[in-house]
């Protein structure tokens, strides 16, 4: 048997997410429920931050620690140029050069999130025609994805997005979503 670090990246990650489904039912759900209440406490202490570069990395930080990825972006949404605004970027694969850079929301996964104000998750990003990947440098290292808009009062105020996630809660991740677009709200009107 090949052992799993001759694995491609990929599919390593693909095994180690499949192993750790695989805990005993009530076990799986006290761990559940104990997490969760991590992640909501994390939350609401994240609220008390009042300078908005750090309320965002460390909101985007919580939504990367809750989806096992190892590289996150959290976009602002310019309405007027039509154009999502590298806000924040984060994990191992994260390059600090994307922060400031623009693409307009017709372009990529998170363009499309945007646009159809839903969350898209792709598997397989190297399939998917939406991939945008020619601005990422460490674009074949990236597997998956997951992105959503950060809405508020039903608009788009930007997306997050993270790479080679190992689990995918979406209600979560839209509440936490939700979460970050309330505090960036508040934290404009300081």
């Amino acid at each position: 048997p090949i052992g799993i670090h001759a694995l491609p990246t990929c599919k390593r990650r693909a095994l180690m997410f499949k192993r750790r489904q695989q805990k005993p039912g009530a076990l799986k759900a006290a761990d559940e429920t104990s997490q969760l209440y991590q992640v909501l406490a994390r939350a609401n202490h994240i609220a008390n931050t009042t300078e908005l570069d750090e309320l965002l990395s460390q909101m985007l930080d919580l939504i990367i620690q809750v989806c096992g990825p190892n590289t996150g972006t959290m976009y602002l949404l310019d309405h007027d140029a039509q154009e999502l605004i590298f806000k924040v970027v984060q994990g191992e694969l994260g390059n600090q050069e994307l922060i400031g850079q623009r693409i307009k929301v017709t372009e990529g996964v998170v363009g499309a999130c945007i646009q159809e104000t839903e969350t898209i998750v792709v598997n397989n990003l190297s399939n998917d025609k939406r991939w945008y990947g020619h601005i990422h440098e460490n674009k074949d290292e990236l597997c998956n994805t997951i992105a959503f808009p950060l809405l508020l009062r039903g608009g788009p105020i930007g997306a997050v997005q993270v790479f080679n996630f190992h689990q995918a809660p979406i209600q979560l991740i839209q509440l936490l979503g939700n979460r970050m677009a309330s505090e960036y709200e508040k934290t404009m009107l300081l």
